[in-house]
């Protein structure tokens, strides 16, 4: 579509819009503007005017103008958005299942740390190092329930975090 061709879609889409709003004006609202003029400020006032939308669809509005432009356009943004919506529902689900998995990984190796700390602990005492011993074993165990607390407190905060109502 050249310039020329797009200006004068625009300007008969200003127009039409013009049209239908002086329509609905009251025409009290008009009175002393000459018939040339009224026009005029109604396109200004057209022109001026933005549309704003927030999320992955438009209006309605504007569904019903893409498809009147492009075959199926309605119906083809709707697919867009379905599968946007589909893909994003696809790699929540992925980071869910990979968060689940690390932390079943770290419950572990956690277990087997402090397992290990203990037992050495175990074996430092019965082995006639009971200083030594009893601080590997309490630093082991302390290691682990500290970690066990923090872990608790970051997931409450992480929850508090996400739910609407916690926010202010």
């Amino acid at each position: 579509m050249s310039n020329l061709e797009k200006k004068t879609s625009e300007s008969d889409f200003v127009s039409s819009e013009a049209n239908e709003i002086l329509k609905e004006i009251d025409p009290k609202l008009l009175q002393g503007i000459p018939e040339t003029k009224r026009k005029d400020l109604v396109k200004a006032i057209v022109v001026s005017v933005q549309k704003v939308t927030s999320g992955p669809l438009p209006n309605p509005d504007d569904l019903v103008r893409y498809n009147e432009i492009i075959p199926n356009g309605a119906d083809r943004i709707m697919k867009m958005a379905e599968t946007q919506l589909s893909h994003r529902i696809k790699q929540e689900n992925k980071v869910i299942s990979s968060q689940v998995g690390q932390s079943y990984l770290g419950q572990i190796f956690a277990f087997v740390i402090g397992t290990t700390t203990i037992l050495s602990g175990a074996y430092c005492i019965l082995s006639g190092y009971e200083f030594a011993g009893s601080f590997l074993g309490t630093a082991g165990l302390l290691g682990l329930v500290t970690a066990f607390i923090q872990g608790r407190q970051k997931n409450r905060q992480n929850i508090e975090s996400k739910n609407p109502s916690n926010r202010r």
